[in-house]
């Protein structure tokens, strides 16, 4: 079913109101409705516990750890200028790590004249043409517009990543492991190693060892697929959901119009369609993981 045919839809189930006609829907809310009915459905948790997967979020993508090399061209103890191997953009190389001759230093800010001010002064300005190795402890999740996408995980949108479910180092064939949310790794920050553990702040992806290497890694992650907005859109999850998602609906239009009685019978048919789907074999469940994939 397509978005039109099932706002369509929509609209005759819920009394066909003029308000809600869809070429009287300025605002969008019948689309609004029937996206948040579907990533309802797409991301359904049972009361057991138990949440449906479907194969359309699951997504693979592929990253690189990435080096800059170069020389000093000018500088003080203190603020050092890099050559034009390095990027030209404000705040480019904050909290990458700076390696000039063995000296490591964290850049805590960074200009459009490539100039990195240091963390702590390196006792004296380097020598013009001394080499630097820069590093860092950290991958951003990055729109290809975005300053220095080119050095971080370029994906579009950015928010498409809801949840990271495996990095793997291709190289050394091994899993990092998923960092604790107590977990701090700010003690290694100077100092290069082969990262074991990784954890998400926000768009960065954080890993307990700078990697002074320039390595492959392979990414799982659970992808939250973009609102349908063209009427000829098909939903991703399998035809047979469509009628949950028409249920989800117009729950929110019940919600709405504050019939929450009505509302509320709407939830509960929603609720035993899903078990219903689980109960017709729909889904099968994976034991180890504790969700349920749904079958094509």
């Amino acid at each position: 079913m397509t978005l039109a045919e099932l706002r369509d839809e929509l609209w005759e189930t819920t009394g066909e109101q003029d308000a809600l006609l869809p070429v009287n829907d300025t605002d969008g809310k019948l689309n609004r409705w029937i996206n948040r009915a579907y990533k309802r459905i797409m991301f359904w948790r049972f009361a057991d516990g138990t949440q449906i997967r479907f194969p359309c979020t699951e997504g693979v993508l592929f990253f690189q750890t990435k080096i800059v090399t170069g020389l000093i061209t000018a500088g003080t103890a203190s603020i050092v200028t890099l050559d034009v191997s390095a990027g030209a953009n404000e705040d480019q190389y904050n909290g990458w790590v700076i390696d000039i001759g063995g000296v490591r230093r964290l850049i805590v800010d960074y200009d459009a004249g490539r100039n990195a001010t240091l963390h702590e002064d390196l006792g004296a300005a380097p020598t013009i043409g001394t080499a630097y190795t820069m590093y860092k402890q950290f991958m951003r999740l990055s729109e290809s517009t975005d300053v220095g996408a080119s050095e971080n995980i370029v994906c579009s949108p950015v928010n498409s990543i809801m949840a990271i479910r495996k990095i793997t180092n291709i190289k050394r064939f091994w899993d990092l492991t998923p960092q604790e949310r107590t977990d701090t790794f700010a003690r290694n920050f100077l100092s290069p190693a082969f990262p074991q553990q990784y954890g998400r702040r926000g768009n960065d992806i954080m890993f307990d060892w700078p990697s002074l290497e320039a390595e492959w890694y392979r990414m799982e992650y659970v992808r939250n697929p973009p609102d349908l907005t063209a009427d000829d859109q098909l939903f991703e999850t399998p035809a047979y959901f469509d009628q949950g998602i028409l249920l989800g609906a117009i729950w929110s239009v019940l919600v709405w119009q504050q019939d929450n009685d009505e509302a509320y019978a709407r939830k509960r048919d929603l609720q035993e369609f899903m078990i219903t789907a689980k109960q017709q074999g729909e889904m099968e469940y994976e034991r180890e993981s504790g969700q349920a994939e749904v079958e094509l």
